[in-house]
């Protein structure tokens, strides 16, 4: 994908997420006590979503190992072998941002079908839920940017044993594993409210 082509996919994003957000204000206000029937395309497209979320977070975390198995190695004396991994590494990344990608598209198509749930507390819990999700897609989308020039940084860095250089590089792979950490976190809030969502039906 293109520059262009990425900021115009977080830009939709962007303005999925107002739309959805102040959705679920409309539907808190709209709250009615009514049985309520989920649209099959919400319930099948919501079981998408969770798997290629539940997805991304395994691939984060293989890429997170990856990058602690290379630093390893590196320290240890064996750049070739820290080259490699760090390159499997990038190569998964791109993978969860082709997930990240899949799971923008299945995300709007939920959304679509929002609507066609009667106003109340499950179609705000569902609003929610979605809204949630499209954030997590946001924070990955600039995970895979920074853990990509992370990466080629820590590959010039190879066989470098400067105190400052490795200073930075340890520091550098304690923000990606934050910001993987958030990544669990956002999935964990997304699963939680579907379970809110079914508990309300």
């Amino acid at each position: 994908m293109t520059m262009s082509g990425h900021f115009l996919t977080k830009k939709r994003l962007f303005l999925l997420v107002l739309t959805v957000i102040a959705l679920v204000v409309l539907g808190y206000v709209t709250w009615s006590a009514a049985q309520v029937e989920l649209p099959p395309e919400f319930t099948v497209g919501r079981e998408r979503a969770a798997v290629l979320s539940g997805r991304i977070v395994e691939i984060t975390a293989a890429v997170n190992e990856r990058i602690k198995e290379a630093n390893q190695n590196d320290l240890g004396g064996n750049p070739e072998v820290a080259r490699a991994l760090l390159q499997e590494a990038r190569d998964r990344n791109y993978e969860a941002y082709r997930k990240a990608m899949e799971l923008a598209d299945e995300l709007e198509a939920v959304a679509a079908s929002l609507e066609d749930i009667r106003p109340g507390e499950s179609q705000r819990l569902a609003y929610q839920a979605v809204s949630l999700e499209l954030m997590l897609v946001q924070e990955y989308l600039a995970y895979t940017d920074s853990l990509n020039q992370f990466l080629d940084t820590l590959t010039r860095a190879l066989g470098i044993t400067e105190p400052t250089t490795r200073r930075a590089i340890d520091e550098a792979i304690a923000e990606v594993n934050q910001r993987g950490g958030t990544i669990n976190r956002m999935n964990q809030l997304f699963v939680e409210k579907l379970q809110e969502l079914d508990q309300s039906l």
